[in-house]
């Protein structure tokens, strides 16, 4: 097992680096956060990059990267701006992976590239008001009416739609069946009449931003249907590991750049006549950090590792995600002990880091139910 990274790997994390040092520095971030807004002039940079096709095939013009290539991208993206991370992880994960493994060949001819060349967005909109952890007690339905399907119905915590073109959504189609075999996965244009997207006012994760979707008989064509009627729950577990394991990357990041402020901090304040990092009870928590998050990474890099040679990793990736989420929330923590009134400071970014790091174990699977998926995977 090798963890090594390829020159073309390394090449990759400078690029990142120094783009988001270059377009996305620690004020314009934190100004992103204040004033709620998503940078889209930085996410088209971004796509003049080629991140927007890192996990895409050649044949639809990406780089035809693989997951340990995509985890690179998200702990670097992140460790600078989340924001770009979650910009890059709606069209990467469920939209993008669902399209190019689960679509037609039409859907992917029509997508991908346009996926890749940043000309739409896409949000998936599964979580709602009724169903959250209990992803399949979702009510909103889709009913066909000729060749069309009329959907019905809300979403809600649905990141970034308010900036979207296209939305995925899973809805009903089924009640007479038992709900893992009733559900369908959707593309519904954003504009489409009976669409309404309200954004909602969030203790964190205030750029990326997270709104509710209203359906009211919203007619989207059948062709629209990706992954086949009825199936898309089948198709969309088969997604989770990599969602997950791409979020853990993602916090990896965050956590660093919270140690990475603290060792700053730490060096420079002066207290009773030394720096604060010559205090051992700091140097305790900063240790505890960096092995918490040295363990979160590893985590994370053996679980992408699995994925890329083709073995399963529903533990590893559940795994990977428990830690690394908890390791964002303890890490933040300690930076604002450490940081004390400064990092209580909206001048400072370690308060965007302590609210945006308690989201972490709730979105995507939260930490109980990551706990319950690996106690099912250990026979317990």
């Amino acid at each position: 097992m090798d963890f090594d990274l390829t020159e073309e790997q390394k090449i990759l994390k400078k690029t990142i680096r120094d783009f988001i040092k270059k377009e996305c520095p620690k004020e314009y971030v934190r100004e992103l956060d204040e004033k709620g807004e998503f940078p889209l002039d930085i996410y088209k940079k971004s796509v003049e990059l080629g991140l927007s096709g890192l996990s895409f095939p050649e044949k639809y013009g990406g780089t035809d990267g693989n997951l340990f290539d995509v985890v690179i991208a998200f702990e670097e993206l992140a460790r600078g701006a989340m924001v770009m991370a979650f910009a890059a992880g709606c069209n990467w994960l469920f939209a993008g992976d669902a399209i190019l493994h689960f679509g037609s060949e039409e859907q992917k001819d029509y997508y991908l590239p346009r996926m890749v060349r940043g000309e739409i967005i896409f949000s998936f909109a599964m979580t709602e008001s009724g169903a959250g952890s209990d992803t399949l007690a979702i009510s909103t339905s889709a009913v066909k009416d000729g060749n069309d399907y009329v959907i019905n119905g809300n979403k809600i915590f649905i990141t970034m739609a308010h900036i979207s073109d296209m939305i995925m959504i899973l809805a009903r189609t089924d009640k007479n069946v038992p709900p893992h075999k009733g559900v369908t996965l959707f593309i519904v244009d954003a504009k489409s009449p009976g669409v309404e997207i309200r954004k909602l006012n969030m203790l964190g994760r205030r750029a990326i931003g997270t709104c509710e979707i209203f359906f009211e008989d919203v007619r989207v064509p059948s062709e629209n249907i990706i992954g086949g009627l009825h199936q898309g729950w089948s198709k969309l577990r088969k997604l989770f590991e990599q969602e997950r394991i791409c979020a853990a990357a993602m916090y990896v990041g965050t956590a660093q750049a919270v140690l990475d402020d603290v060792i700053q901090y730490a060096k420079e304040r002066v207290q009773f006549k030394k720096p604060l990092s010559k205090f051992q009870m700091i140097q305790q928590m900063i240790v505890d950090m960096q092995t918490e998050i040295e363990s979160a990474r590893l985590l994370t890099y053996y679980a992408a590792w699995k994925i890329v040679r083709g073995l399963p990793a529903v533990r590893e990736s559940s795994t990977a995600k428990l830690k690394a989420t908890e390791t964002y929330v303890n890490s933040s923590n300690y930076g604002m002990q450490i940081m004390g009134g400064y990092g209580y400071s909206m001048e400072y970014d370690m308060q965007r880091h302590f609210r945006d790091s308690k989201a972490a174990t709730i979105a995507g699977g939260s930490t109980q139910i990551q706990r319950i998926v690996i106690a099912k995977e250990m026979g317990l």
